[in-house]
């Protein structure tokens, strides 16, 4: 057989991608079946799978590849990838390849495939040299990869130093995406009403009740479902710490006797207030009352010289057992007592 590890690169790389391929066909079923199990209702999904499925995917599809390429070459010697490009796994010094060398070689597949794109395996192949061409599964275990004789696939001198170069800018930019925290989820900010093109105000403190309203138009989901705060009665505040700095908070008092406080925080075109969740009543199941978190944000529009107030009001309810519940209500509100500030 050949003695040239360097003319044998190209065909590893087909019988990689082809030994790839039949262990993918192989193994699939499996996947079927643990995605099937994952989606049956009330069987709780994998949280780690959740969090890193790239991840989770990746190292079992390399566990696999490993115990598959190891049943092949400790009972035949090569795969039948590496044996349709006509290659051969055999100890560097000429002897047949053993069982311990198998496993060897292959326990280690998953090291040389990290961080991503066989980065590790690469440089290892390159670093090694033209005369031994040997990833670290294949240093360990003292083997070699070489051609029957005969059999010399051209692999260009571009090829190997080329494909090292992209592994490793690609795990790099895999490794740099993944310590990087993910942007926060995009605030919802309605439409300006046409009542006002600024935010005026400041707001007058005390009680405020809406006059006009509110006018619901639903966006999908279950209709007819109203949260517990359909009496839009809410109070002005303002708090200050020692060193004098000052904000205003909104509190909105529900039918239900309770209240929630958010702050009131001015922007370029209005005073947004966005409320901690509720957890509110969206339907039944089953004769049962499903309940469903309930997000509100208020955009607040002040004018009369902060008597009055012009609102816009997004609530959603996303919960999966009532459908997605978004209303965009508009209402005025007008100042009942003023406070001393």
């Amino acid at each position: 057989m050949s003695r040239d590890p360097n003319a044998a690169f190209r065909a590893r790389l087909n019988a990689l991608a082809l030994d790839t391929l039949i262990c993918t066909l192989v193994f699939a079923p499996i996947g079927a079946i643990v995605v099937a199990i994952l989606r049956v209702d009330g069987v709780p999904r994998s949280t780690f799978v959740g969090i890193v499925p790239s991840i989770v995917g990746s190292a079992i599809g390399q566990v696999l590849l490993a115990s598959y390429c190891f049943a092949f070459e400790a009972t035949r010697g090569r795969t039948p990838g590496k044996r349709r490009y006509h290659l051969r796994v055999s100890g560097a010094i000429g002897l047949p390849l053993t069982a311990r060398q198998a496993l060897i070689r292959n326990a280690l597949r998953p090291i040389d495939a990290l961080p991503g794109f066989y980065a590790f395996g690469l440089v290892s192949v390159l670093s090694t040299g033209r005369a031994r061409r040997q990833r670290i599964g294949d240093i360990a275990a003292g083997t070699i990869v070489v051609l029957d004789d005969g059999d010399r696939l051209h692999t260009p001198g571009w090829l190997l130093p080329g494909l090292t170069f992209f592994a490793v800018v690609g795990s790099a930019a895999l490794l740099v995406g993944a310590t990087v925290p993910s942007p926060p989820a995009p605030t919802f900010r309605p439409p300006r009403p046409p009542v006002a093109s600024s935010r005026g105000g400041p707001p007058r403190l005390g009680a405020w009740v809406a006059i006009e309203g509110p006018a619901a138009q639903y966006q999908g989901g279950v209709s007819g479902v109203r949260p517990p705060d359909a009496g839009r009665n809410w109070t002005v505040a303002r708090q200050c710490d020692p060193a004098h700095r000052c904000r205003f908070t909104l509190t909105q008092h529900l039918t239900n006797g309770q209240s929630r406080t958010a702050p009131l925080v001015p922007t370029t075109q209005d005073w947004s207030a966005t409320f901690p969740r509720l957890s509110a009543p969206c339907g039944n199941r089953d004769r049962t009352i499903v309940h469903g978190p309930l997000n509100s944000y208020w955009a607040l529009w002040f004018t009369d010289h902060g008597q009055t107030a012009n609102a816009r009001e997004q609530i959603s309810m996303p919960t999966p057992a009532c459908g997605y519940v978004a209303d965009d209500i508009q209402w005025r509100a007008s100042h009942l007592i003023l406070a001393n500030p």
